[in-house]
């Protein structure tokens, strides 16, 4: 139903709701406000996440699932795209993308260009350094599957955003930051969507680590699990 308690308005309305307690949770200082904020907040969570494990979705693209290995260190998994298919498919485009990125690390210069309450694509690649695609897009165009465009007009894919020689990531998909009053991240909703990579659920905690890392600890972070691909 268009109007159904799983279809995509309702799944508009979700996003809004866990962002807009996210932003006053990061916004709260006293603990104990915190602390009652956060049984609304996991409650919101819960709901958007209820909401992608009910509704099926559709893999993004065709390909074969040798083309995409997983490899175990030190405990982390590591997807590797393969190479000759990247080289004949997406490198000459992702040789122009690359340049509209981010990475997200130290003191970066281009925090402030990030929009809050927007979607963009990311990758954390084989280093654990998190690298999203500069524009964004809104949540409803996100929800009604508009696709993310670089700003030459190609449509973005993840792989377009490694640049490891070998096409290598520790996660991949899409993210929401969240500002506080004084603009800055404080949060975020990040979830592991991306249909070339197909990254397994357990990749977010890859990619909470590198969140943690880049904003040393002081952000709260909200996991959106997909487990359909």
């Amino acid at each position: 139903m268009k109007y159904g308690y799983y279809s995509v308005t309702s799944l508009v309305i979700k996003y809004n709701i866990l962002i807009s307690i996210l932003k006053m949770f990061i916004n709260l200082n006293d603990e104990s406000d915190k602390a009652a904020l956060s049984v609304q907040l996991e409650k919101a969570t819960k709901i958007l996440q209820d909401h992608y494990d009910k509704t099926s979705r559709v893999m993004l693209v065709e390909h074969n699932f040798h083309i995409i290995k997983e490899h175990l260190k030190n405990q982390k998994i590591f997807l590797e795209y393969d190479y000759n298919y990247y080289i004949k498919h997406y490198q000459p485009t992702a040789q122009k993308v690359q340049n509209e990125t981010h990475a997200l690390k130290g003191n970066y210069s281009h925090l402030h260009h990030i929009i809050s309450d927007n979607v963009y694509i990311y990758i954390v690649d084989k280093y654990g350094e998190l690298i999203i695609y500069q524009q964004p897009i809104s949540i409803i165009d996100l929800v009604f599957r508009k696709e993310f465009k670089s700003n030459q007009g190609y449509s973005l894919i993840h792989p377009y955003l490694v640049k490891t020689k070998d096409i290598i990531i520790q996660g991949a998909g899409e993210i929401i930051f969240v500002k506080n009053n004084s603009k800055e991240i404080k949060g975020c909703v990040v979830n592991n969507k991306s249909g070339h990579f197909m990254p397994p659920e357990s990749t977010l905690q890859n990619v909470n680590m590198a969140l943690k890392d880049t904003f040393k600890n002081n952000i709260t972070i909200i996991n959106i699990a997909i487990k359909k691909f």
